[in-house]
């Protein structure tokens, strides 16, 4: 497709969304027009955030998606991961019997007693399963779009893993 841009240049090709390296970190911008600019840049022709626009930025090289999308998938679930181990914490110790409840001072410290090693330790194997940036926990629980957004880049920068 041929795109005429507000700076009279003719691109063959340009794309929307895609993961770029912005003051040395891998971004996802999602609402970004680009064109590629070389094999491993691409300039940004519209879309927000407009600061971006007229830039030249990195692509992300696999190696750098691989890692941006572990971060991500761990930064989504670690919130729901939390609220289920506090839920079952909490429920194991109505249910143990320990008088726990018995005044604010108490509960708060046995609350948080068993929930701050619980959370960790299940943190810890969450961090231990997603240790492969290109494993299948990482990809599965990085969702569709995630995933497709990825796969996208990675074709377009043409790296293999």
């Amino acid at each position: 497709m041929l795109v005429e841009h507000d700076d009279s240049t003719a691109v063959t090709e340009e794309f929307e969304g895609g993961w770029f390296v912005v003051d040395g970190e891998v971004e996802y911008l999602d609402d970004v027009v680009w064109v590629p600019a070389t094999e491993r840049s691409a300039r940004i022709v519209g879309g927000e955030p407009r600061a971006h626009v007229g830039s030249t930025l990195p692509l992300a090289t696999s190696t750098e998606l691989g890692l941006a999308r572990r971060s991500t998938v761990r930064r989504l679930w670690t919130m729901p991961i939390a609220i289920v181990v506090a839920a079952v914490v909490f429920g194991a110790l109505e249910l143990s019997g320990v008088p726990w409840r018995s005044d604010l001072g108490r509960q708060l410290v046995v609350g948080v007693a068993a929930g701050i090693p619980t959370l960790a330790v299940a943190l810890g194997a969450w961090t231990l399963l997603t240790r492969d940036a290109a494993g299948g926990v990482v990809r599965a629980m990085g969702g569709h779009r995630t995933r497709e957004q990825y796969e996208r880049q990675r074709a377009l920068v043409g790296d293999a893993d």
